[in-house]
């Protein structure tokens, strides 16, 4: 059986292993996993100015441009993952804001795939 989840080069010019710290030296961590609804991928809007963000320390999209997303309820609605580090709680929420603020993913009628965004208010 043939995936259509392709692992894409990291947006990242470091390595997540070479940054990871488990102690986080006082810092808070986070992977932030985007869900999209089933569909054709068009476009994926924001991967560059995402990895501008201080804190954005890797970036790994499970999909490309003209992917089909099969699999409703599973983790293969996961379409990118996003690996952040920052020095308080407040810093993190605007990490997460910012990349929501930046980010999408159309299908093939403009339409948004992304599903519901993470609720910063529970940090």
């Amino acid at each position: 059986m043939q995936s259509n989840m392709q692992q894409s080069p990291s947006m990242s010019s470091r390595r997540l292993a070479e940054s990871a710290d488990p102690s986080f030296k006082g810092k808070f961590g986070c992977k932030l996993s985007p869900l999209i609804k089933e569909g054709k991928i068009k476009h994926i809007v924001g991967l560059e100015k995402i990895a501008e963000i201080p804190g954005v320390l890797s970036i790994n999209p499970s999909y490309r441009e003209g992917d089909s997303v099969r699999g409703y309820g599973t983790l293969k609605q996961i379409v990118c993952r996003f690996f952040l580090l920052a020095d308080n709680k407040q810093n993190l929420k605007d990490q997460i804001e910012q990349i929501y603020d930046k980010f999408d993913v159309l299908d093939e009628n403009g339409e948004s795939m992304l599903l519901t965004h993470f609720d910063t208010a529970l940090i």
